[in-house]
């Protein structure tokens, strides 16, 4: 059972280690989408609108959004997730106890 168990433990934790990989990979590929519209976008303003929007504020639109959206592919499949894990490590941990009493 022992074995058994940190056998279990090591392949959850290598397929953990896999998915936050791919999804840090899918981040920085989503990354260059929104930076690039952005930055399309400032280069197109007049010289009127540039005058209320400085480069270093421009720059900290564009960082936020890309951070917030590398967030969420980083998180979403985690957070949807999380309550499917819990209830499968509930129902064995109940299974277990009442084989055993």
């Amino acid at each position: 059972m022992a074995v058994g168990l940190f056998c279990v433990i090591i392949l959850a934790s290598i397929c953990q280690h896999q998915f936050f990989f791919r999804s840090m990979t899918t981040s920085v590929l989503m990354h260059t989408a929104p930076t690039g519209a952005l930055y399309r976008h400032a280069v197109a303003l007049t010289p009127k609108a540039r005058m209320h929007l400085s480069n270093s504020a421009m720059l900290n639109h564009v960082s936020t959004n890309v951070s917030r959206i590398n967030a969420c592919a980083q998180w979403f499949r985690a957070a949807w997730t999380a309550p499917i894990q819990v209830t499968v490590c509930l129902i064995i941990l109940l299974i277990e106890v009442l084989t055993l009493g």
